[in-house]
């Protein structure tokens, strides 16, 4: 993501102190990590270009660089204000010196006008929260780039969930491709014997005991896991809904185990009910996650 920093010449005259200003707010703000922020030092409006459609964090370090702000700022409709400033944002020893040089009112007039401009403008005010919007985009980002297999229809009973996939496409941007329940039951088919086995051995291994089930139902239930897999990898998708109620009239076992053990992966998701808005969720949540701990 990017990070601005804009501090104007008319406050910090000269360029060797705005060299300094510019290098202990980024030390201070951790925007060292190449991975997460690109950091854009701005000391000119010749150096202002409109930064496209991604969303940004913009830093102002003085006044007079709103008109700055709003060139780079154009094109997009989501961004974040850091009030580098204040106290709880950067030392005092650093922030003080922010206050001086007119960054308070150079801030707040920029805010004001997004939100008259219909722009959506977060309001951040410390390097946790600059992280956490950092963290959040970039889950939204995954989540835009990601594909969902939809098997079979959402349960009826099940009313606070989007059942078009064309709608979730065009609101969230992810593909999302339905599947008939079927497919998956002639994939389930075709697992062997001993992959069945294989699998199951790992969940019977964990359990002190089975109350009301037997060795056959664990079994079942890890060739749905491995059938699911093998849809996901088939269709290249990142996690899939399940008209899992269905399924037990349909091939006599559930898909409670299967969609457990996507969850459990480090990279698959899997929601029951055929609940594609939980599906989207549980994605958006992991990849946050993989964000934070690689």
């Amino acid at each position: 993501m990017k990070a601005f920093l804009l501090a104007s010449p008319i406050y910090w005259h000269d360029a060797d102190n705005r060299k300094k200003v510019f290098e202990a707010i980024e030390k201070a703000l951790m925007l060292g990590d190449k991975t997460r922020w690109n950091v854009i030092r701005i000391e000119r409006e010749e150096d202002t270009t409109d930064s496209g459609t991604d969303p940004c964090v913009v830093i102002a370090l003085s006044g007079g660089v709103q008109l700055w702000m709003q060139k780079l700022s154009a094109s997009l409709q989501h961004l974040a204000l850091l009030n580098a400033y204040l106290p709880e944002a950067l030392p005092v020893k650093l922030s003080g010196p922010l206050m001086h040089a007119n960054a308070h009112p150079a801030s707040t007039d920029f805010y004001a006008h997004c939100r008259m401009a219909g722009k959506s403008i977060q309001w951040l005010t410390s390097p946790s929260e600059m992280l956490d919007y950092a963290i959040a985009w970039q889950g939204v980002c995954r989540l835009k780039h990601a594909r969902f297999l939809k098997i079979g229809e959402t349960e009826p009973w099940v009313i606070n969930s989007c059942r078009s996939p064309d709608t979730i496409r065009k609101r969230v941007g992810c593909d999302v491709i339905p599947i008939e329940r079927d497919q998956l039951y002639r994939i389930y088919e075709t697992i062997s014997e001993e992959e069945t086995k294989h699998e199951a051995t790992k969940w019977i291994g964990q359990n002190n005991g089975l109350i009301g089930i037997g060795n056959k139902d664990i079994i079942k239930a890890s060739r749905v896991t491995l059938a699911m897999k093998r849809i996901l990898e088939k269709h290249e998708a990142d996690g899939l809904s399940m008209a899992c109620f269905a399924m037990i009239g349909d091939i006599d076992t559930t898909s409670c185990l299967a969609l457990s053990a996507l969850n459990d992966s480090a990279t698959e998701i899997g929601a029951c009910e055929g609940d594609l808005d939980a599906g989207l969720t549980l994605y958006l949540l992991k990849a946050m996650g993989r964000i934070l701990f690689g």
